[in-house]
């Protein structure tokens, strides 16, 4: 099944969206940090760019139909297994092609 323009469009504007907040959660976190101030925001800002990926490689995962079961039991297992798990999540929403990752997925 290919995949809806809406759900790639969020699936990958996700990516994007968290990979900025990792940007600007670590310079905000290290001027925290630099200044000695309390004010936890970078530190907050960072928790989102780091578990945001996990939390919108779920939701598509789940509510989209784009990959069959065994597609998403490749990426399912990935979710939690190892530090690759990041990289996995920030792979899933930031490639062009969801069949041609999971298959590189399922090669490792």
């Amino acid at each position: 099944m290919k995949e809806d323009p809406l759900a790639l469009a969020l699936r990958r504007g996700t990516g994007l969206v968290c990979l900025v907040f990792l940007m600007v959660g670590f310079l905000s976190f290290i001027a925290t940090l630099a200044l000695h101030s309390e004010w936890p925001a970078g530190f907050f800002i960072l928790l989102a760019g780091a578990w945001g990926p996990f939390l919108g490689m779920i939701a598509h995962l789940n509510l989209t139909q784009v990959l069959s079961r065994e597609e998403k039991a490749i990426w399912r297992k990935q979710l939690w297994v190892s530090p690759q798990s990041f990289f996995a999540a920030f792979t899933y929403l930031l490639s062009r092609d969801l069949r041609k990752a999971t298959e590189q997925m399922s090669a490792k």
